[in-house]
């Protein structure tokens, strides 16, 4: 991206793109859009690169943002990438996953198809993150589960002895 070359005008297509930078099922459409909001410094531009800058998950869509605000002479910035696994319950939504398919055999396309609908954002964050690791990553977390869904028969009998207590007031 070349320093300083944007024009200072509102595009007529720029609801298109602000649409396009607020799809959070594929980093690259985000990036997409932050290619195109880089030409135009306008108030609706800056606004959703100031956004995908400090909301996005995925960092290289930060970073893009972030040096487009810079190119644009705005004071930002740039939080530092974070540690670790960048979805906490990550564990928890491959198992629901798992348990979803109740113990029918599935592919890994299978997994994949039903992680990218049911959980767009994570998917998209644990496929930039690993890239063409991907498909390992998810074969590894599967061959951790159970084979078959375990089902619990739990019963629990409670009984309460109901003692009736009235309470009078007199009154005088």
């Amino acid at each position: 991206m070349a320093n300083k070359d944007f024009d200072n005008m509102k595009p007529n297509n720029i609801a298109e793109y602000v649409n396009l930078a607020n799809d959070i099922s594929d980093y690259q459409n985000r990036l997409k859009a932050i290619d195109f909001l880089s030409k135009y410094k306008c108030f609706e531009s800056k606004m959703e690169l100031y956004r995908l800058m400090k909301t996005d998950r995925i960092f290289e869509v930060k970073e893009q943002a972030f040096r487009v605000l810079q190119n644009f002479g705005e004071d930002v910035r740039l939080t530092k990438k974070k540690k670790g696994k960048p979805v906490k319950t990550i564990n928890d939504k491959l198992l629901i996953l798992h348990n979803s398919f109740n113990g029918d055999p599935y592919t890994i396309t299978d997994f994949k198809i039903k992680f990218k609908d049911l959980y767009p954002y994570v998917y998209d964050i644990y496929n930039y993150e690993k890239k063409s690791k991907f498909d390992s990553f998810i074969t590894s977390f599967i061959n951790t589960f159970a084979k078959k869904k375990i089902k619990h028969n739990y019963s629990i009998n409670i009984s309460f002895d109901f003692v009736a207590i009235f309470m009078s007031r007199n009154v005088n």
